[in-house]
């Protein structure tokens, strides 16, 4: 589960959370203790799990609503290193071809 990337903060932001402190100074137990803080583990993990269906569902819709085919490939323009490059701007096929893809006119 420690493999979903949800990105530089919000890791961090997860990694620095921490079980709050009793109101007052009072001290728990050490069984008290342990239990929040699986709690928050577990809280971690169904933030975790969530951010992971999102993708999932992301990823599906995604393949139901892109066209089929090279269109990847059509892409390569969006590569900085290709669009960067006065040569293989040369080289790419016309936007057109793309464009068709989409239906845009």
């Amino acid at each position: 589960m420690e493999d979903v990337y949800l990105g530089p903060k919000c890791t961090g932001y997860l990694d620095n959370l921490q079980v709050p402190v009793m109101p007052g100074g009072e001290r728990k137990t050490a069984e008290q203790a342990k239990k929040e803080k699986q709690d928050l583990e577990g809280m971690k993990r169904t933030f975790r799990l969530k951010c992971l269906e999102f993708y999932r569902i992301a990823a599906e819709q995604m393949k139901a609503r892109l066209p089929r085919g090279q269109i990847f490939a059509e892409m390569a323009f969006l590569d900085p290193a290709i669009a960067l490059s006065a040569n293989a701007r040369v080289t790419l096929p016309s936007l057109d071809t793309s464009a068709a893809n989409f239906k845009v006119s």
